[in-house]
């Protein structure tokens, strides 16, 4: 017996997104979802950040003197303290190396939390750690110089600061975690010093204007080529900058596409991906919107959700036969496809996997699938052929539900 199984519906927000496409020409009723960068890098990279407006309250162990301009606790993982709270009134704030008498060392979680009354910020030498969300949505910044004593920038530190144009990472940073500047949109080049050995997914993701990655000759972790970012050894893809315009092609030897590592990309016409990658991560290539051709070499074993998410002018992909799951959204978004083969050693086609693809005339699903999740094919239009039964839009549901005792 082979049950169809039923894949759970309560899916995120991201993947309800998905099944909507805000490709250009598909803005029907059911259309009026969120952005792109929502559906894809907002929700999906910045939702494990986990920053909250309230990481700043007051505690019953800080500091409070009357002379100072922030509150502050004891630092019990790197000594010292960590400033906790601001309570000036100035716009342009310096971060001080020492308080009180006392060594600062961090910054707090989300301090300057969606605090759009800053306009600069001095962060002083001798402070190790910012932390997670410290100046997230702070849109008046323009400048940042991130001085050689901080060793840590936490994920979403300044996330969202639209206005930021200038930004110095000093030799002395090791690691730059999950989305530090995601969406910081007014940033054109990015310079990466010889100290970082460890760049988060989707740090730079959604940085509109970026147009290429600058990295010291003497890192041993990042690599540069035509202004895209690398690991040292070539193998790993970690992002394109969104300004990135016209055909590129990626080196043989590269293995794996970071997640985003694409995403946004609106420029770009043509990827040509060596026969060396084998995974394909999270919203690799979504919202490309005018990329027209794109390679899935055979030896990809792995594509991640989302990947090809509101890829508006893509008409044919094939799908390698060493794949075996078709994940959550992957194609969600593409009605330019009229061409999508399907291999038959996939076993699982997941939620929302080809919602939108109004292009496609007909989609032949091989015997090896035994699990459709909801809304598959939702807003599509397409005859499905499952197991020598041809489904029609009226009776998807039951591909998401049916058991079949043969």
């Amino acid at each position: 017996m082979i049950n169809i199984k039923k894949i759970p519906s309560a899916v995120t927000a991201a993947v309800l997104a998905l099944a909507l496409t805000a490709c250009s020409g598909n803005t029907e009723s059911e259309t009026s979802s969120p952005s792109t960068s929502d559906a894809s890098s907002d929700y999906e990279n910045l939702s494990s950040i986990n920053i909250s407006e309230g990481q700043s309250s007051d505690s019953d162990n800080e500091s409070e003197p009357p002379d100072i301009l922030f509150k502050y606790k004891d630092n019990e993982e790197l000594g010292g303290v960590e400033l906790t709270k601001y309570i000036g009134r100035t716009r342009d704030v310096i971060f001080p190396a020492e308080i009180d008498g006392k060594e600062v060392t961090s910054i707090t979680n989300s301090i300057f939390f969606k605090y759009e009354g800053i306009e600069s910020i001095t962060i002083l030498n001798g402070i190790k750690d910012i932390k997670d969300g410290a100046f997230y949505g702070c849109t008046g910044i323009e400048k940042i110089k991130i001085p050689q004593s901080v060793t840590h920038i936490g994920k979403g530190a300044f996330a969202g600061c639209t206005g930021l144009k200038k930004l110095i990472i000093s030799n002395g940073v090791s690691e730059i975690d999950e989305g530090a500047f995601f969406g910081c949109s007014g940033l054109t080049n990015i310079s990466i010093p010889p100290s970082v050995e460890r760049i988060g997914q989707n740090a730079f993701g959604n940085c509109s204007e970026l147009k290429k990655f600058i990295v010291d000759e003497e890192n041993r972790y990042y690599t540069v080529k035509n202004g895209i970012l690398y690991t040292k050894d070539m193998t790993r893809l970690v992002q394109c900058p969104a300004k990135k315009e016209g055909k590129i092609t990626i080196p043989d030897g590269v293995t794996e596409i970071d997640s985003n590592a694409f995403h946004d990309c609106v420029g770009l016409t043509s990827i040509t991906l060596p026969d060396s990658v084998k995974k394909i991560g999270k919203y690799a290539f979504s919202s490309c919107l005018g990329l027209t051709s794109l390679n899935i070499p055979d030896n990809v074993t792995e594509i991640e959700e989302g990947a090809f998410y509101n890829c508006c002018e893509l008409t044919s992909l094939t799908i390698p036969s060493g794949v075996t799951k078709i994940k959550t959204g992957t194609f969600a978004g593409c009605p330019g496809l009229t061409s999508l083969t399907i291999p038959s050693g996939v076993t699982e086609i997941g939620a929302g996997a080809f919602t939108g693809c109004r292009g496609l005339s007909n989609l032949f699903i091989p015997d090896s699938v035994t699990a459709i999740g909801n809304n598959a094919f939702m807003f599509f239009s397409a005859s499905v052929t499952y197991k020598g039964r041809i489904y029609n839009s009226d009776e998807y549901k039951k591909l998401y539900s049916v058991k079949n005792d043969n």
